[in-house]
């Protein structure tokens, strides 16, 4: 009940967060620990903050839209290649 990220789909999806004490800020590195793409990932966040910042090695930034939902948000993260990262910062700063 206490765990700041899930993933819905059985992916190798491997979630490191760093969150604020207060949860409103926070950042959550995504690594694609398998061998597989990953087409569609949908990621649960324990923060109550609005559209999150995706990085992705070697493209610019992007601001992904998020859906508010109790006690969080969700966002849906594509195309994610084999031992391919992706770092979502939600809150404070954009």
């Amino acid at each position: 009940d206490a765990m700041p990220v899930r993933v819905d789909e059985p992916v190798r999806l491997m979630p490191v967060a760093r969150v604020s004490a207060d949860r409103t800020r926070g950042a959550v590195m995504l690594v694609n620990a398998g061998m597989d793409h990953i087409d569609e990932a949908t990621v649960h966040l324990r923060i109550p903050a609005g559209p999150v910042r995706l990085l992705k090695r070697g493209r610019r930034g992007s601001v992904q839209p998020a859906v508010a939902e109790p006690g969080g948000i969700r966002v849906t993260l594509r195309d994610i290649e084999p031992w391919g990262i992706r770092i979502a910062l939600v809150g404070g700063r954009r």
